[in-house]
């Protein structure tokens, strides 16, 4: 919802929020949860990564 509608567009879409990244992340995040990591990592990395939120302690 931060990203607005941008935030929606695929990876490589022209007007796409962060260049695409947060759809990208968003559709392997199940995938990578089963092969090492937790919801909150990702969360964390799409938050650190993509959106300019500073790190969580």
């Amino acid at each position: 919802q931060m990203a607005g509608a941008e935030g929606l567009l695929s990876f490589g879409a022209e007007d796409a929020a962060a260049f695409g990244w947060i759809d990208y992340d968003a559709r392997h995040a199940p995938v990578t949860t089963i092969y090492g990591g937790t919801s909150e990592i990702n969360r964390n990395n799409i938050a650190e990564r993509h959106l300019g939120l500073p790190r969580s302690r």
